[in-house]
């Protein structure tokens, strides 16, 4: 199989719509070993791990930083910033310090030092260094709009029934009880401004709020994201309320983890790859919310895919997984059509399905989010939906509105609606234990209009 690099993903959303089946599980294995590949490990008063991609290297690692974002490798620019992140915002640079960047654990608590964001000219000459406080602990830095953004955390301690800023010498000795992961941004970078605040937890790893990321295809901001060619923000409401958290972005994936601890792969955080891991790594990534843990970056080896695992001073272990799997999974679901009800973008467990031409959603999913009740034959695979009637609005326009209700079966075109016979084009379908159904059908003889935006990609679900 031609060699296809992760980082160059963006050739996979250019392919056709995929009719079939997706399937979205990806099985890991572990690697044991420490050893780091194709890294050529610089030590110049830092640690950078450099590889090839496509004919073209990249830094992968920097002082174990995790939720790193590799960059083109410059042999000239990392020698001046070996222990710095560093963005080109062309007259300057601007870094945060990694030095000691751990989970968990801040360098001012274990090493009584304080990392900096720093501004630097075009020569490497030091212009301006953010003062954001002697306890804050920078976390991520991006540049956005002509504005200098930056997300800390900032430790608090129990005092009575508040919490109160821990100084440094709290810190240094562990009396800390909470942290803020607190967003500010700059025009000048002198004058820094609070745009966000969250109590996320003593061991909480989560690396920035209210940052705008994005690849060829979104842009997102939490659990929002817009559409490139819209560039309008939109909620994704996931199913079975699942918070998802992006790690770090490469090339056009993103890595995350959920509330329910599954590693994951998107290209939208809308739909995913699910990482199926060996219960040795599952263990390992139920330390990711108490800080004994952390993903520290994902990188390409030969056919592989790998993601390091490690902890405060040590390098674990690595998943890997291969680039065949990627690929053929990537292609099921690059093209899955998005659904957008209620204006929230519905972010399905399992993806939306194409069969000819019709659209194909979990059903379950759907009419929770419609308020139609469902129930199940197990012994038929038969479905009743049935929305109640709107008695607010039956009053409110004097209809003589009905109960609407919809049966159909498995692998059978023919349904009952409100009582009459009536056939569509594809039947309901079994797939991953998932009963999808046709959207469009379904959607407007419950009394709902659907819409096609060939711009997204995107099915909008409106009342009549």
């Amino acid at each position: 199989m031609k060699k296809i690099t992760f980082l160059l993903i963006a050739i996979i959303l250019s392919l056709q719509n995929i009719s079939g089946f997706a399937y979205n599980n990806i099985t890991a294995t572990v690697e044991n070993s420490q050893n780091i590949d194709s890294f050529n490990m610089t030590i110049n008063n830092g640690e950078i791990g450099v590889t090839t991609i496509n004919q073209q290297s990249y830094v992968v690692s920097k002082c174990r930083s995790f939720a790193f974002e590799p960059t083109i490798y410059d042999e000239i620019i990392e020698s001046h910033f070996p222990k710095e992140l560093y963005i080109d915002i062309g007259d300057y640079f601007y870094t945060r310090e990694l030095s000691y960047d751990y989970p968990y654990i801040p360098a001012t608590w274990k090493y009584n030092v304080n990392p900096k964001i720093k501004l630097y000219n075009k020569n490497f000459e030091l212009e301006k260094i953010a003062n954001l406080g002697e306890t804050a602990f920078p976390r991520n830095i991006w540049y956005e709009n002509d504005m200098y953004y930056c997300s800390y955390y900032q430790f608090y301690k129990k005092s009575s029934d508040t919490y109160v800023p821990a100084n440094a010498s709290d810190i240094y000795y562990g009396q800390i009880d909470t942290k803020y992961l607190i967003t500010v941004a700059s025009k000048d970078f002198e004058n820094w401004n609070i745009i966000d605040s969250e109590n996320i937890g003593l061991y909480s790893t989560k690396p920035y709020n209210n940052r705008v990321i994005e690849n060829d295809k979104v842009k997102l901001k939490g659990n929002q994201v817009s559409f490139k060619n819209n560039n309008i923000f939109q909620n994704i409401l996931y199913e079975n309320n699942l918070y998802n958290n992006i790690i770090t972005k490469v090339g056009n994936l993103f890595l995350s983890v959920n509330s329910e601890n599954d590693l994951l792969l998107s290209i939208d955080n809308i739909y995913f790859i699910n990482i199926v891991l060996p219960e040795d790594a599952s263990n390992f990534l139920k330390n990711l919310n108490n800080g004994l843990a952390n993903i520290l970056y994902i990188y390409e080896y030969n056919d592989n895919i790998k993601i390091q695992l490690g902890t405060y001073d040590d390098l674990k272990s690595k998943l890997v997984i291969t680039q065949e799997d990627l690929i053929q999974n990537l292609n099921l679901i690059s093209k899955s059509p998005y659904i957008k009800l209620n204006n929230n973008i519905l972010g399905f467990s399992e993806p939306p399905v194409i069969e000819n031409d019709r659209t194909l959603v979990p059903m379950r999913f759907l009419f929770e989010q419609m308020g139609a009740d469902v129930n199940w034959n197990e012994e038929t695979q038969t479905a009743t939906a049935t929305v109640p009637i709107d008695t607010n609005r039956q009053m409110r326009t004097f209809s003589n509105e009905k109960e609407k209700s919809v049966t159909f079966s498995i692998d059978d075109t023919t349904a009952t609606v409100n009582g009459e016979t009536a056939t569509m084009d594809v039947p309901a379908r079994l797939v991953n234990d998932k009963t999808m159904v046709p959207l469009r059908f379904l959607s407007e003889n419950l009394g709902y209009n659907v819409e096609w935006d060939e711009t997204t990609n995107t099915a909008i679900i409106t009342t009549e």
